[in-house]
Protein backbone atom coordinates (compact mmCIF):
# COMPACT_ATOMS: atom_id res chain seq x y z
CA UNK A 1 0.00 0.00 0.00
CA UNK A 2 1.22 3.56 -0.46
CA UNK A 3 0.19 5.15 2.46
CA UNK A 4 0.92 8.69 3.61
CA UNK A 5 1.08 10.63 6.88
CA UNK A 6 1.01 14.51 7.54
CA UNK A 7 3.77 15.32 9.45
CA UNK A 8 4.14 18.81 9.77
CA UNK A 9 3.86 18.88 13.08
CA UNK A 10 6.56 17.06 14.41
CA UNK A 11 9.16 18.81 16.15
CA UNK A 12 9.22 20.93 19.31
CA UNK A 13 6.52 22.92 17.55
CA UNK A 14 4.26 21.17 17.00
CA UNK A 15 4.24 20.13 20.97
CA UNK A 16 1.81 17.24 21.47
CA UNK A 17 0.64 16.57 18.48
CA UNK A 18 3.84 16.73 17.09
CA UNK A 19 5.58 14.41 19.24
CA UNK A 20 2.34 11.74 18.90
CA UNK A 21 3.25 11.91 15.02
CA UNK A 22 7.45 11.64 15.55
CA UNK A 23 6.43 8.09 17.51
CA UNK A 24 4.22 6.61 15.43
CA UNK A 25 6.52 7.34 12.13
CA UNK A 26 9.84 6.02 14.62
CA UNK A 27 7.97 2.48 15.28
CA UNK A 28 6.19 2.22 11.71
CA UNK A 29 10.00 2.17 10.73
CA UNK A 30 10.67 -0.69 13.50
CA UNK A 31 7.71 -2.63 12.34
CA UNK A 32 6.65 -2.55 8.61
CA UNK A 33 8.95 -2.71 5.44
CA UNK A 34 6.68 -4.02 3.59
CA UNK A 35 4.08 -1.09 2.39
CA UNK A 36 5.67 2.23 0.83
CA UNK A 37 5.05 5.55 3.54
CA UNK A 38 5.03 9.07 2.07
CA UNK A 39 5.51 11.70 4.80
CA UNK A 40 5.25 15.11 4.40
CA UNK A 41 7.05 17.43 5.92
CA UNK A 42 7.90 21.20 6.13
CA UNK A 43 11.15 22.87 5.55
CA UNK A 44 12.12 23.80 9.62
CA UNK A 45 11.13 19.96 10.33
CA UNK A 46 12.20 18.28 7.15
CA UNK A 47 15.46 16.84 8.99
CA UNK A 48 13.95 15.59 12.15
CA UNK A 49 13.39 12.50 11.30
CA UNK A 50 15.18 9.20 10.09
CA UNK A 51 13.16 7.03 8.25
CA UNK A 52 13.72 3.51 6.29
CA UNK A 53 14.42 2.61 3.01
CA UNK A 54 10.68 2.48 2.51
CA UNK A 55 9.62 5.95 3.81
CA UNK A 56 9.78 8.69 1.40
CA UNK A 57 9.86 12.57 2.39
CA UNK A 58 7.41 15.18 0.31
CA UNK A 59 7.61 18.51 0.91
CA UNK A 60 4.33 20.10 1.92
CA UNK A 61 6.03 23.45 3.48
CA UNK A 62 1.98 24.69 4.82
CA UNK A 63 1.16 26.24 7.31
CA UNK A 64 -1.19 25.13 9.86
CA UNK A 65 -4.93 26.13 9.94
CA UNK A 66 -4.69 28.17 7.20
CA UNK A 67 -6.48 29.27 3.91
CA UNK A 68 -3.13 27.85 1.92
CA UNK A 69 -3.37 24.67 4.03
CA UNK A 70 -7.37 24.01 2.54
CA UNK A 71 -6.43 24.57 -1.22
CA UNK A 72 -2.77 23.93 -1.22
CA UNK A 73 -2.49 20.61 0.70
CA UNK A 74 -4.85 18.31 -1.15
CA UNK A 75 -3.00 19.05 -4.43
CA UNK A 76 0.10 17.49 -2.52
CA UNK A 77 -1.61 14.42 -1.15
CA UNK A 78 -2.84 13.47 -4.25
CA UNK A 79 0.32 13.79 -6.17
CA UNK A 80 1.60 10.64 -4.40
CA UNK A 81 -1.61 8.95 -5.41
CA UNK A 82 -1.91 7.26 -2.24
CA UNK A 83 -3.88 4.29 -1.18
CA UNK A 84 -4.80 5.92 2.71
CA UNK A 85 -3.60 9.57 4.11
CA UNK A 86 -3.86 9.31 8.09
CA UNK A 87 -3.57 13.16 8.96
CA UNK A 88 -3.11 13.02 12.91
CA UNK A 89 -5.36 15.96 13.74
CA UNK A 90 -8.62 17.30 12.90
CA UNK A 91 -7.20 19.77 10.02
CA UNK A 92 -7.99 17.71 7.17
CA UNK A 93 -8.37 20.12 4.26
CA UNK A 94 -12.12 19.94 3.51
CA UNK A 95 -11.01 19.71 -0.80
CA UNK A 96 -9.65 16.71 -0.02
CA UNK A 97 -12.03 14.04 -0.26
CA UNK A 98 -12.52 10.20 -0.65
CA UNK A 99 -13.08 8.70 -3.84
CA UNK A 100 -16.16 9.58 -5.50
CA UNK A 101 -16.85 12.06 -3.74
CA UNK A 102 -16.56 16.12 -3.85
CA UNK A 103 -16.87 18.95 -1.36
CA UNK A 104 -20.52 18.88 -1.54
CA UNK A 105 -20.73 14.99 -1.54
CA UNK A 106 -21.97 14.56 -4.70
CA UNK A 107 -20.23 11.18 -6.72
CA UNK A 108 -17.60 12.44 -9.16
CA UNK A 109 -14.68 9.99 -11.23
CA UNK A 110 -11.74 10.51 -9.07
CA UNK A 111 -8.06 10.44 -10.61
CA UNK A 112 -6.82 9.22 -6.67
CA UNK A 113 -7.78 6.30 -4.59
CA UNK A 114 -7.32 6.48 -1.47
CA UNK A 115 -9.18 7.18 1.51
CA UNK A 116 -7.67 8.71 4.67
CA UNK A 117 -7.95 8.21 8.16
CA UNK A 118 -7.91 11.06 11.06
CA UNK A 119 -6.82 11.26 14.93
CA UNK A 120 -9.47 13.57 16.96
CA UNK A 121 -7.33 14.25 20.39
CA UNK A 122 -10.29 15.72 22.20
CA UNK A 123 -13.20 17.98 21.37
CA UNK A 124 -12.14 20.93 23.25
CA UNK A 125 -11.85 23.63 21.29
CA UNK A 126 -16.15 22.52 20.62
CA UNK A 127 -16.51 23.43 24.07
CA UNK A 128 -13.85 26.47 24.65
CA UNK A 129 -15.37 29.03 22.92
CA UNK A 130 -13.96 32.20 24.90
CA UNK A 131 -12.06 35.03 23.27
CA UNK A 132 -9.49 34.52 25.99
CA UNK A 133 -7.87 31.59 23.64
CA UNK A 134 -7.03 34.16 20.99
CA UNK A 135 -4.43 36.58 20.08
CA UNK A 136 -6.73 37.83 16.96
CA UNK A 137 -9.60 40.38 17.23
CA UNK A 138 -12.86 39.18 17.63
CA UNK A 139 -13.89 39.00 13.80
CA UNK A 140 -11.07 36.89 13.13
CA UNK A 141 -11.68 34.74 16.03
CA UNK A 142 -15.58 34.25 14.98
CA UNK A 143 -14.14 33.50 11.45
CA UNK A 144 -11.96 30.95 12.70
CA UNK A 145 -14.37 29.48 14.94
CA UNK A 146 -16.61 28.89 11.86
CA UNK A 147 -13.87 27.36 9.90
CA UNK A 148 -13.06 25.02 12.84
CA UNK A 149 -16.10 23.10 13.12
CA UNK A 150 -16.38 23.18 9.14
CA UNK A 151 -13.10 21.48 8.99
CA UNK A 152 -13.72 18.85 11.73
CA UNK A 153 -17.18 18.10 10.36
CA UNK A 154 -15.76 17.33 6.99
CA UNK A 155 -12.81 15.16 9.21
CA UNK A 156 -15.08 13.40 11.21
CA UNK A 157 -17.70 12.39 8.64
CA UNK A 158 -15.48 12.02 5.19
CA UNK A 159 -12.41 9.82 7.23
CA UNK A 160 -12.84 6.06 6.62
CA UNK A 161 -11.96 5.62 10.20
CA UNK A 162 -11.44 7.77 13.46
CA UNK A 163 -8.45 7.13 16.09
CA UNK A 164 -9.45 8.69 19.60
CA UNK A 165 -7.01 8.03 22.71
CA UNK A 166 -9.48 6.98 25.11
CA UNK A 167 -12.87 5.48 25.10
CA UNK A 168 -14.08 8.96 27.07
CA UNK A 169 -13.17 10.66 23.59
CA UNK A 170 -15.01 8.25 21.58
CA UNK A 171 -18.59 8.79 23.45
CA UNK A 172 -17.94 12.33 22.88
CA UNK A 173 -17.42 11.98 19.23
CA UNK A 174 -20.15 9.58 18.71
CA UNK A 175 -22.47 11.91 20.51
CA UNK A 176 -21.77 15.29 19.14
CA UNK A 177 -21.14 14.13 15.38
CA UNK A 178 -23.96 11.44 15.56
CA UNK A 179 -21.63 8.75 13.36
CA UNK A 180 -21.31 4.83 13.38
CA UNK A 181 -19.49 3.84 16.63
CA UNK A 182 -17.83 1.26 15.00
CA UNK A 183 -16.35 4.09 12.87
CA UNK A 184 -14.28 5.24 15.95
CA UNK A 185 -11.48 3.67 17.10
CA UNK A 186 -9.39 3.65 20.43
CA UNK A 187 -5.84 3.66 20.18
CA UNK A 188 -4.38 4.34 23.83
CA UNK A 189 -1.29 6.33 23.77
CA UNK A 190 2.43 5.05 25.52
CA UNK A 191 5.56 6.54 27.22
CA UNK A 192 8.68 7.11 25.53
CA UNK A 193 11.53 4.93 26.12
CA UNK A 194 13.65 7.48 27.24
CA UNK A 195 11.27 8.19 30.44
CA UNK A 196 12.55 4.75 31.82
CA UNK A 197 16.06 5.22 30.93
CA UNK A 198 16.67 6.87 34.59
CA UNK A 199 20.50 6.63 34.60
CA UNK A 200 20.40 8.90 30.82
CA UNK A 201 17.98 11.42 32.44
CA UNK A 202 19.59 12.02 35.23
CA UNK A 203 22.51 13.05 33.80
CA UNK A 204 21.03 15.59 31.31
CA UNK A 205 21.48 19.47 31.92
CA UNK A 206 21.88 20.04 35.97
CA UNK A 207 22.70 23.62 35.62
CA UNK A 208 19.96 24.44 34.10
CA UNK A 209 18.58 23.21 37.46
CA UNK A 210 21.14 24.43 39.99
CA UNK A 211 20.79 27.67 38.23
CA UNK A 212 17.40 28.32 39.51
CA UNK A 213 17.58 26.56 42.38
CA UNK A 214 15.37 23.91 41.55
CA UNK A 215 15.93 20.77 44.16
CA UNK A 216 13.76 17.54 44.17
CA UNK A 217 10.96 17.26 44.69
CA UNK A 218 9.19 19.89 42.75
CA UNK A 219 5.76 19.78 40.81
CA UNK A 220 6.29 19.95 36.41
CA UNK A 221 3.86 21.08 34.00
CA UNK A 222 4.75 20.64 30.35
CA UNK A 223 2.69 21.89 27.47
CA UNK A 224 1.42 25.00 25.81
CA UNK A 225 -0.26 27.62 27.80
CA UNK A 226 -3.56 27.99 26.01
CA UNK A 227 -6.45 29.39 29.08
CA UNK A 228 -7.81 25.92 28.06
CA UNK A 229 -4.88 23.82 29.55
CA UNK A 230 -6.46 25.62 32.62
CA UNK A 231 -3.24 26.59 34.14
CA UNK A 232 -4.87 29.72 36.13
CA UNK A 233 -6.30 27.09 38.35
CA UNK A 234 -2.84 25.09 38.88
CA UNK A 235 -1.68 28.46 40.35
CA UNK A 236 -4.30 28.92 42.72
CA UNK A 237 -4.25 25.20 43.91
CA UNK A 238 -0.54 25.74 44.33
CA UNK A 239 -0.42 29.37 45.94
CA UNK A 240 -2.95 27.37 48.60
CA UNK A 241 -0.09 24.42 48.94
CA UNK A 242 2.34 26.20 50.10
CA UNK A 243 0.83 29.53 51.41
CA UNK A 244 0.74 27.22 55.14
CA UNK A 245 4.55 27.03 55.19
CA UNK A 246 4.59 23.48 55.90
CA UNK A 247 7.54 22.02 56.34
CA UNK A 248 7.11 19.42 53.39
CA UNK A 249 6.02 22.28 50.93
CA UNK A 250 7.41 25.17 52.24
CA UNK A 251 10.35 24.92 49.69
CA UNK A 252 8.07 23.66 47.24
CA UNK A 253 8.77 24.65 43.35
CA UNK A 254 6.44 24.38 40.38
CA UNK A 255 8.35 24.67 37.09
CA UNK A 256 5.45 25.04 34.18
CA UNK A 257 7.33 24.14 30.71
CA UNK A 258 5.94 25.89 28.00
CA UNK A 259 5.94 27.33 24.34
CA UNK A 260 7.18 31.12 25.04
CA UNK A 261 4.20 33.02 22.84
CA UNK A 262 1.52 36.07 24.09
CA UNK A 263 -0.20 33.15 26.08
CA UNK A 264 3.21 32.92 27.59
CA UNK A 265 3.44 36.53 28.63
CA UNK A 266 -0.31 36.60 29.98
CA UNK A 267 0.82 33.37 32.46
CA UNK A 268 3.81 35.52 33.06
CA UNK A 269 1.55 37.97 34.45
CA UNK A 270 -0.61 35.38 36.69
CA UNK A 271 2.19 34.15 38.33
CA UNK A 272 3.50 38.00 38.78
CA UNK A 273 -0.35 39.41 40.05
CA UNK A 274 -0.35 36.11 42.47
CA UNK A 275 3.01 37.22 44.20
CA UNK A 276 4.46 33.43 43.32
CA UNK A 277 7.92 34.72 41.75
CA UNK A 278 10.62 32.55 42.72
CA UNK A 279 8.35 29.75 43.65
CA UNK A 280 6.73 29.15 40.03
CA UNK A 281 9.54 28.32 37.63
CA UNK A 282 9.06 28.89 33.92
CA UNK A 283 11.00 27.93 31.06
CA UNK A 284 10.84 27.50 27.48
CA UNK A 285 9.63 23.70 25.80
CA UNK A 286 12.96 22.86 24.54
CA UNK A 287 14.07 22.54 28.20
CA UNK A 288 11.43 19.65 28.64
CA UNK A 289 13.26 16.67 28.63
CA UNK A 290 16.09 17.63 31.47
CA UNK A 291 13.10 17.47 34.27
CA UNK A 292 12.08 14.11 33.67
CA UNK A 293 14.01 11.91 36.21
CA UNK A 294 14.13 15.04 38.45
CA UNK A 295 10.77 15.37 39.17
CA UNK A 296 8.02 14.14 41.64
CA UNK A 297 4.39 14.75 40.58
CA UNK A 298 3.25 16.25 36.53
CA UNK A 299 0.22 17.85 36.50
CA UNK A 300 -2.15 18.33 34.10
CA UNK A 301 -4.87 20.93 35.06
CA UNK A 302 -6.84 20.23 32.21
CA UNK A 303 -10.67 21.17 31.90
CA UNK A 304 -13.25 17.71 31.65
CA UNK A 305 -13.29 15.63 28.02
CA UNK A 306 -9.95 17.25 27.04
CA UNK A 307 -7.00 14.89 26.52
CA UNK A 308 -3.70 15.83 27.65
CA UNK A 309 -0.47 13.23 26.10
CA UNK A 310 1.63 13.62 28.97
CA UNK A 311 -0.40 12.01 31.97
CA UNK A 312 -2.12 9.99 29.64
CA UNK A 313 1.29 7.79 29.08
CA UNK A 314 1.66 4.88 31.33
CA UNK A 315 4.61 6.51 33.40
CA UNK A 316 7.31 3.94 35.26
CA UNK A 317 6.03 3.92 39.27
CA UNK A 318 8.99 6.83 40.32
CA UNK A 319 6.69 9.30 38.74
CA UNK A 320 3.30 10.31 40.08
CA UNK A 321 1.07 12.16 37.59
CA UNK A 322 -2.52 14.11 38.60
CA UNK A 323 -4.57 15.95 36.90
CA UNK A 324 -7.04 18.95 38.24
CA UNK A 325 -9.66 19.34 36.54
CA UNK A 326 -12.16 22.06 37.10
Amino acid sequence: MRIGIDARFVGPAGTGLGKYTEKLIQNLVKIDSQNQYFIFLRKENWDYLKLGKNFKKILADVSWYSLIEQVTLPKIFRSQNLDLLHVPHFNVPIFYNPPGFNLLGLHERSEFKGEFIVTIHDLIHHQFAETSTTARNLLIFKAKRLAYRQVIAHAIKKSAKIIVPSKNIKEEVISTFRIDPSKVVVTYEAAEEEYFDNQKLETRNPKLLNEYHIKTPFMIYVGNAYPHKNLEKLLEAFKILTINHKPETRNLKLTLVCSRDVFWQRLAKQVQDQKLNGRVIMFRLENCQCFSAKRKPMFSPRFPKASAFPVSMPWPPKFLSFALIS
